[in-house]
Formats: structure tokens, C-alpha cells, sequence
């Protein structure tokens, strides 16, 4: 029973067999003419790709230089001239001396010198009188080795007050002076005249030079501080000489 199946089976596997060979060999070649052409296929074209232009470098812009301001030449100071010194004149002094001290007094002044009770002027006693810088001076000397500076100071203040009779004195101010290391007394007063005019004043100052001569010196003018200046002067420019 099973043969014939399996004879139909290889009749139909030599059947199909046959029909594949077959059709191998009827296909008729193709010829050149009947090659059909390719069909052209559109590749599409690439534009060439557009140069991009790079943008310029800018040119380095050069700042401008720097101006350098020269310094200004400078002016040249003119040298002034030099000033012909102007001689600086001569003091001139006037100086006492020869009769037991040397007074040294500021300027040219003339000099009356006169003797106490004889016509001249000694060591021993006399009077020296002299104007100068608007004031009149009187330095008086005498040996006394009893009485004291105060009492000449006070004789001497009494006797001018006798001798200007014509004059109200009024005593200011009294105190004490060193003339050449030797202590003194001095007095200020202001006078007036009769008829009630003001006539300034003075001042009187006494002292001793050792061993006994007592000297009084004066000073009067119409200007008080002057009066006192000078005064002071002559006192820092007497010298006891013995």
C-alpha cells in the first residue's frame, strides 16, 4: 500500500524537475538592442558652496602722538645794580673831661664851663652848662663828705625853684639811679608858668664819686619824654675820674 505513494511523490518531484530545466533553456538572450537604457536618474547638483568673504581686518587705528609741551625757556631775571653804599656818616660825640670825670655827650655841642665861688672850673668844684636835642643840662660839683645824696638832691631842686620864681613847680615822681656803679636819687617835676601855661618840667638827679664829690646834674625842656631820654643818656655816659 505505501509504494504507490511514494511513486506518485517521485513522479511529481521529476515532474517539477523537468519544468525547471525546461524553462531554462526556451528564455530567449536578450539582445543588445533590446537592453533598455538606464533610466537617467536626477542626481541633483551641488552648488558649489558660495565663498563667504571674511570681513576686512580693521587697520590698527595709530593714536596720534602725544604733543610734548617743551617747558618755556625762562626769562632771564636782570640783575639789578648793585647800590653804591651811601658812607654812613660820622657820629659825632662831644666829651668832657679834665675835671674829675669824663661826660661824653651825643652830638657837637658847646660847652660852658664856670667855677662855684671862683671864675673857673676845677676838680674840686664847678659848673658845666650845655644845650643839645631841645634840652638844656647843668651838671654841678663840689666836695662834701658830710652831707648826703638826698640833701644835695633836694638842695639842688630848691635852689632852681629860687631861680625861676617866675614858675610853679610840681614835684611828680622821685627814686633811685646808679650812675658808674655809684648809687643816686633823682626827682621829676612839671612846671607852669603865672600865667597858667604849661612850661613842662624837668629833672634832677644827684649822686658821689668817692672819696667826697657830690655832683648834681639838671635837665629841663619843654618835652618830658625827651627830658627823659637825654637825662638817661648822660647818666649811662658819665665816668667818675677821680
Amino acid at each position: 500500500m505505501l509504494k504507490q505513494p511514494v511513486r506518485l511523490l517521485a513522479i511529481v518531484v521529476v515532474t517539477i524537475t523537468l519544468l525547471a530545466c525546461g524553462q531554462q533553456e526556451s528564455a530567449p538572450a536578450a539582445t543588445s538592442s533590446e537592453v533598455s537604457k538606464p533610466t537617467a536618474t536626477s542626481t541633483a547638483t551641488l552648488a558649489p558652496p558660495t565663498a563667504t568673504t571674511a570681513p576686512p581686518t580693521p587697520a590698527a587705528t595709530l593714536a596720534p602722538p602725544t604733543a610734548t609741551t617743551a617747558p618755556p625757556t625762562p626769562t632771564a631775571t636782570p640783575v639789578p645794580p648793585t647800590p653804591t653804599p651811601t658812607p654812613t656818616p660820622a657820629v659825632e660825640y662831644t666829651t668832657i673831661e679834665g675835671l674829675g670825670f669824663k661826660l661824653v655827650v651825643d652830638g657837637k655841642v658847646d660847652v660852658e664851663n664856670s667855677g662855684l665861688t671862683a671864675d673857673n672850673a676845677t676838680n674840686v668844684e664847678g659848673i658845666t652848662s650845655f644845650e643839645h636835642g631841645g634840652v638844656t643840662s647843668n651838671l654841678i660839683w663840689f666836695q662834701d663828705s658830710d652831707s648826703e645824696v638826698t640833701s644835695a638832691l633836694y638842695d639842688s631842686y630848691t635852689s632852681l625853684k629860687t631861680a625861676h620864681s617866675d614858675l610853679t613847680f610840681e614835684l611828680i615822681s622821685e627814686g633811685d639811679e646808679l650812675v658808674d656803679s655809684q648809687s643816686g636819687k633823682y626827682l621829676s617835676y612839671a612846671t607852669t608858668a603865672s600865667s597858667g601855661e604849661y612850661q613842662a618840667g624837668g629833672i634832677t638827679g644827684s649822686w658821689r664819686c668817692l672819696p667826697e664829690t657830690l655832683f648834681s646834674l639838671t635837665v629841663t625842656g619843654t618835652d618830658l619824654f625827651v627830658i627823659q631820654v637825654r637825662f638817661k643818656r648822660l647818666l649811662d655816659k658819665f665816668t667818675c675820674t677821680s
